[in-house]
């Protein structure tokens, strides 16, 4: 499985996890604003897509579908190894009915059929029966549930509503818990072991991933 990490800053002399509550509730708020906008991305695709005109590409409708359902249940999750932080019940009390009825809906998604694959997810053998001319006999086939694209224009709209909502309270989260690991990192007696630490084993970025990081945010031009 591929692993994306965030890249040493320039001009750092080297980096390390770290592994506090206050550390894990910040790079928990981080990905969970990243998930959101992923979301909307996959939901602007999805747009194009139903208003395209005939033949309309399923397959990349159900890809960017099912990708929407997964990232936004994760906001979600508070039970992945190391996430201190997680959207819940003050995340959404700004929902309307309708919002509330979808994300109910989206939740139950991917437990049911990705995360604890239900009775939705099996692949079921499915007999028929044909008479004919006094003779009968059974036809094997199966049944197994295709992922499609599951929304309508007005789901599309409802859902983005939703995501804006919840990257608002994300990133104000993200903010406060930026804000609460700076305060500790500012205290010596947690700051100074870990810059001693670091002088010792210094993990200086290459020249090369310098400017990949400099083309990555746009500084420079890839030509």
């Amino acid at each position: 499985m591929m692993r994306i990490v965030q890249s040493i800053a320039i001009g750092a002399i080297g980096s390390e996890y770290y592994d506090d509550p206050v550390g894990k509730r910040y790079a928990a708020f981080e990905g969970i604003v990243y998930d959101l906008d992923e979301i909307l991305e996959c939901l602007s695709r999805m747009e194009a897509l139903l208003d395209a005109e005939p033949p309309r590409d399923n397959l990349a409708l159900a890809a960017y579908t099912w990708q929407a359902v997964i990232l936004y249940a994760r906001c979600f999750d508070s039970g992945a190894e190391g996430r201190q932080g997680a959207l819940g019940d003050r995340a959404v009390r700004t929902f309307s009915a309708d919002e509330g009825q979808l994300h109910a809906g989206l939740l139950d998604v991917r437990n049911e059929r990705f995360a604890h694959a239900g009775p939705d997810a099996r692949h079921r053998c499915v007999l028929a029966l044909f008479e004919r001319a006094g003779r009968r006999w059974l036809a094997p086939g199966f049944e197994i549930e295709t992922p499609t694209g599951m929304f309508d224009a007005d789901q599309l709209a409802l859902m983005q509503s939703m995501v804006r909502k919840l990257r608002a309270f994300a990133d104000q989260e993200r903010t406060n818990a930026r804000q609460v690991l700076e305060q500790k990192l500012a205290d010596p007696a947690v700051a100074d072991p870990i810059c001693e630490r670091l002088r010792a084993n210094q993990r200086q970025a290459t020249p090369e991933a310098q400017a990949l990081a400099l083309i990555a945010s746009g500084f420079l031009d890839r030509s």
